[in-house]
Formats: structure tokens, sequence, C-alpha cells
């Protein structure tokens, strides 16, 4: 989860999160489908909420890392898929 602001705020730092202990991962979907807010890549926000599940932790730092090891060993790759704004 980006941020603890109002999900349902225009322009929120929430573009998703994950609850672990109901399994459960909501995404805000205008984030993913490039006509809402894009600060953060579609597939930053779906790696990172992945993450959360795939360690079992709300620990950001982890997360994070796990994040860009993934998106930087996915576009090495495929440099062709890799998105102009990451």
């Amino acid at each position: 989860m980006y941020g603890l602001a109002d999900p349902y705020q225009v322009g929120s730092n929430v573009f998703g999160t994950t609850s672990l202990k109901y399994a459960t991962t909501f995404l805000r979907g205008e984030s993913l489908t490039g006509k809402g807010d894009t600060r953060i890549p579609s597939e930053k926000i779906v790696a990172h909420e992945l993450a959360h599940i795939f360690l079992n932790t709300f620990k950001e730092k982890p997360v994070e890392q796990l994040t860009d090891q993934w998106l930087a060993d996915y576009h090495k790759r495929h440099p062709e898929l890799a998105s102009n704004n990451h």
C-alpha cells in the first residue's frame, strides 16, 4: 500500500492494499487502466501487492526490494514490454 490517505480521495496515494489476514487484495482500478492516476506504473502496483502476499508481510522495505527485483528481472528479459514511466 502506498501511503495512508483515504483510498476514495481523488489523488490519493493508495493504489492498492492487501489484507494478509483475510487473503484479500484491492487495487485502485483507475490506476491500472492508465486513465487515472499514473504516478506509479500499474505493473509496480500489482507486483507490490503480490510481494506482500509472497513474503507474507506488511513491512514495506522488503516488499519494495522484492518488487524492484522482480520488475528489474522482468524488464531485463522483456525490454520491449518495459513501461516508459517506471
